[in-house]
């Protein structure tokens, strides 16, 4: 190599140098919009022996909640685990909302008739959440969204579905849909967290640790 081929390499390399000097280098950890990230309680002390999570599409006239259920009390019977020594989050999008939404928006909205959902009491599609385990508990499902909550189980509304809810709603009431989807989000039931997306929930759990079952 001549002399004044080393010259331009060692000059090249000096300004490379000086470029990616100037520059930040990825590493694999974002440096930017962290302050910003979704805040995640729904995955804080998960510390149980099994841990799974539910991602729930569809109603299916509340069987979604007896598989939780069931996933509960066959580990107690057969395994002698206590429901505190499990872990489970059960995640509703598409016409799984059904479950999670509150007695004033199946009112206001019509849901039952909206999915077909009939009040047992009535046997008219429903105006109240028939799942929700609130107020009278011989009126309601079981198991209820309540009497999960009680043994640990965390509920997520995806709020992808939910602004696709609102424009369906909005659009057969003449309604903004803006309007509709604040409306929906508030009318969570009590201690739903409301997720920016399932498929990333899902994702942020399997991370977590947490096995996963799809239920259609």
């Amino acid at each position: 190599m001549t002399i004044e081929r080393r010259g331009f390499l060692s000059r090249a390399s000096l300004g490379m140098l000086a470029f990616f000097g100037t520059r930040p280098v990825a590493t694999g950890v974002a440096t930017a919009g962290n302050s910003s990230a979704p805040l995640e309680p729904w995955l804080e002390g998960l510390t149980g022996r099994h841990k799974q999570m539910f991602d729930v599409a569809a109603n299916n006239k509340g069987a979604p909640l007896g598989r939780a259920g069931n996933f509960l009390t066959v580990y107690g019977q057969a395994y002698g685990l206590k429901d505190i020594e499990l872990n489970v989050v059960f995640g509703a999008h598409g016409s799984g909302l059904a479950l999670v939404l509150d007695d004033g928006i199946y009112s206001k909205f019509g849901l039952g008739a909206h999915w077909s959902i009939d009040d047992p009491q009535t046997k008219s599609p429903a105006t109240r959440n028939i799942f929700a385990g609130v107020g009278d508990p011989a009126a309601s499902f079981s198991p209820s969204v309540a009497s999960l909550q009680k043994r640990g189980v965390r509920f997520l509304a995806c709020m992808q579905a939910i602004a696709k809810l609102s424009r369906e709603l909005a659009a057969s009431a003449s309604m903004d849909a803006s309007a509709v989807n604040q409306e929906l989000l508030a009318g969570l039931l009590p201690g739903v967290t409301a997720v920016p997306a399932m498929i990333i929930a899902v994702n942020r759990a399997q991370e977590a640790g947490l096995t996963y079952v799809y239920i259609g």
